[in-house]
């Protein structure tokens, strides 16, 4: 029997089905996933003013900030993507979306710098050196590490099979198939 929740969290509704495990493990199981989703949230997004994407934009350049491990491990692999597409993945977008209007202004932000975010913050271990101030936003990479780490607590809690969608970052395992269309 498939088993299935939802829950609205990162800008989208989350689904978290199972099979084969019993009603209470599920919700155990779920409830953990939806625990590992929303520490993603409040950890990496550009709206909540305590998250550590926030304390990073109200940066100046010379300081250094102790971000959660989560933080430091995407920020990090967005570098990395941004270094070997040229640019043409930029977690360093938000003043953009921004000035289109599609993310309110930060009033507690620091003016961004010119520098890419790649070269505007250095990674060392779990604390972050701001070489410029840089406007983070990290909806092109956190969710899928936010699905990742709910399959894990959904594994851990001894989901053999299941599926978490985060709004189209979907994540399969086990026996489940699942037939993606793509526009």
């Amino acid at each position: 029997m498939m088993r299935r929740r939802a829950r609205p969290l990162l800008g989208t509704l989350v689904e978290v089905r199972a099979q084969g495990a019993s009603a209470t493990a599920f919700d155990v199981a779920a409830d953990a996933a939806f625990d590992a989703m929303a520490q993603v949230h409040a950890l990496m997004s550009f709206h909540e003013a305590g998250s550590d994407v926030r304390r990073i934009a109200r940066a100046r350049a010379g300081e250094r900030l102790a971000v959660h491990p989560h933080t430091a491990a995407v920020l990090a692999r967005a570098q990395r993507w941004a270094r070997a597409s040229e640019g043409a993945f930029d977690a360093g977008c938000a003043p953009q979306a921004v000035a289109r209007g599609w993310l309110p202004a930060p009033e507690d932000a620091a003016p961004p710098g010119n520098l890419p975010f790649e070269q505007a913050l250095e990674v060392d271990g779990h604390d972050v050196r701001v070489h410029a101030p840089v406007w983070l936003d990290f909806g092109g990479i956190a969710k899928g590490y936010a699905v990742d780490l709910a399959v894990a607590r959904l594994r851990r809690a001894g989901v053999h099979t299941g599926a978490v969608n985060a709004g189209g970052d979907l994540r399969v395992f086990g026996t489940l198939e699942e037939t993606v269309l793509v526009r």
